[in-house]
């Protein structure tokens, strides 16, 4: 029961995420572009 929970609520913040990604590339988790300057 109580990992169904789990398993729903992990389904429901991983979508947040990949929404937030897809709408927001360069504002979103890790600002990908200065990361990309950093290593080269």
């Amino acid at each position: 029961m109580g990992k169904n929970r789990l398993i729903k609520l992990f389904k429901k913040r991983s979508k947040f995420f990949l929404n937030a990604i897809y709408e927001n590339p360069f504002k979103g988790i890790g600002e990908p572009e200065p990361l990309k300057h950093n290593l080269y």
